[in-house]
Formats: C-alpha cells, structure tokens, sequence
C-alpha cells in the first residue's frame, strides 16, 4: 500500500464525498477517479456535466443526438428546446405533466406576453431562456421520458465565454445507460 499527503483542504473536500462510517479516503478517491474515468471523450470536444450549465453561456448550438440519432430539425438551442418538448408531449400524453416536469414555463395557447415563443405543432408557448435554463429543461424532460441526449456545441469568441472557440460536449444518459 502506498501512503500520499494531501493538504488539508483536499482532504476537507474528500470529507464531503465520504460516506459516514462507511468511506475511507481509498473508496473516495477510488469512487471520484471512476466518475471521472466515465467521462465520455469526443475527440477535442470538453464534455460539461448539468452541475456546470452557467458554462454555456456564450455557446453556439452544434448538433443534438437523441438515444443516438441526429436530430436535424433543431439548428439552434430554441429549436432543440421546442423538439424535446413536442416529444414530452406526445411521449407523456399530458400538458400538466409536462409543465410540472420542466422547470421552463410552458403554457396553453399562443401567448401575447412579451418573451414568449409559440410552438404551433402543439398549441402551446414557452417563455424565452438563457441557454443554461434551456439545458436545464431539456435535461428533466430527457430523464422524465427516459432518453439519452448528446449536445455538442461550441463557445463563442466573446468575452465571458468560459471556452473561447472551443468545442463542447453536454451528455445525458438514459436510466439503463446509467
């Protein structure tokens, strides 16, 4: 068994992480590198998980894979957003349950308020997002229905882009995928 020195901030963080009683600081760490051992890599691209959503401001929507097939309709974050919520909707059957699921704010009709956008295929308009409230969205209607979804995208040469130019990668996966 090797011995390492970890500073004491480290350690705290370990804590964190640790189960009461059950962890010691060999289970955590072995449990954080298998985390990030399943990170999928997709060449260049830098994968963000849905803890770091605030990262995708400034990001230009690339392409959407939905359970592995591209969806082509969607060229923008609006339009994915307007896709996965036709598809909760005749997924799930029920415009209450929809809205309740999404933290977007979804409602019947076409609305006249100022922000909205009207989704003529279902008779219903969503209020317009920053794109991490997106994301936020399309992530609890993914997980409702139980779908997987790879996002690829690419920060913006703008000031306060997290990546500038770079390539990105937001995955997520179905219940049997996890």
């Amino acid at each position: 068994m090797k011995t390492i020195t970890i500073n004491e901030k480290t350690f705290e963080r370990l804590q964190r992480h640790a189960k009461p009683l059950v962890d010691d600081a060999d289970t955590v760490l072995n449990r954080a590198l298998d985390a990030l051992e399943s990170i999928p890599v997709n060449g260049d691209a830098i994968v963000i998980d849905e803890t770091n959503l605030s990262d995708l401001m400034h990001s230009k929507f690339l392409y959407a894979k939905i359970n592995g097939e591209e969806v082509s309709a969607c060229s923008n974050w609006l339009k994915l957003h307007n896709h996965i919520i036709l598809l909760a909707m005749s997924k799930l059957s029920d415009f209450k349950k929809v809205t309740k699921l999404s933290s977007a704010t979804i409602v019947e009709g076409r609305s006249v308020d100022k922000g909205f956008y009207y989704i003529q295929e279902a008779n219903i308009s969503t209020r317009r997002m920053a794109v991490s409230s997106i994301c936020k969205s399309i992530i609890e209607l993914s997980r409702a229905m139980n779908i997987s979804i790879e996002i690829g995208f690419e920060w913006r040469q703008k000031y306060g882009a997290v990546h500038p130019g770079e390539k990105g990668l937001l995955v997520v996966k179905s219940k049997s995928q996890v």
